[in-house]
């Protein structure tokens, strides 16, 4: 069984255990640093970032995927909402894999609160990588990392509308100049 704890300030933690019939279980929390380096939300997906930089998340059929850059033992928190994390069952999310640049990592832990946000933490993290999230069996990773986040065709379209408008007006000023 996985048992988990948090509390508000504090990492979260899980302990993978064999019950017997009288047991005591003891954890150490270790208390969050004061600082978030950074913070991201997509959809329903939040990755926070304690000396790490997160760049990018991405959330689909069975995983996340996270871009980051982190200094000397970076940690990140990523959660979602259970309910989101579609056909997958508690026990499949508990067992769940997570790969740095695609190499199998175990420095992480699982939690799920009692309002059933699942939170990963991965802790000793350093460098510029993609981490990848498995919560599905089923999950199918993509051989190239997540691309960046792109804009809407409309957002495209203003952009370079107001960056044509900024040539023609500096054509403009530069036409009058010439003329005096």
């Amino acid at each position: 069984h996985t048992v988990s704890v948090y509390h508000d300030g504090y990492f979260p933690t899980s302990k993978k255990i064999d019950i017997t019939s009288s047991m005591t279980l003891n954890f150490n929390l270790l208390k969050e640093p004061s600082k978030v380096s950074s913070n991201m939300t997509r959809n329903a997906t939040t990755a926070i970032g304690y000396n790490v930089t997160v760049s990018d998340v991405l959330d689909e059929k069975g995983f996340v995927a996270v871009n980051f850059t982190a200094t000397k033992n970076g940690t990140l928190l990523v959660s979602i909402p259970y309910n989101d994390m579609k056909n997958a069952t508690i026990s499949e999310v508990l067992n769940s894999s997570i790969y740095i640049n695609g190499v199998k990592d175990k420095n992480f832990s699982i939690t799920i609160t009692s309002n059933y946000t699942v939170i990963l933490k991965v802790y000793n993290l350093s460098g510029d990588p993609t981490l990848y999230w498995t919560y599905s069996p089923a999950a199918v990773l993509p051989t190239a990392p997540p691309p960046p986040f792109r804009l809407s065709i409309l957002e495209e379209g203003i952009i370079i509308g107001a960056i044509v408008a900024v040539v023609a007006l500096v054509g403009v000023i530069i036409v009058r100049k010439k003329n005096r």
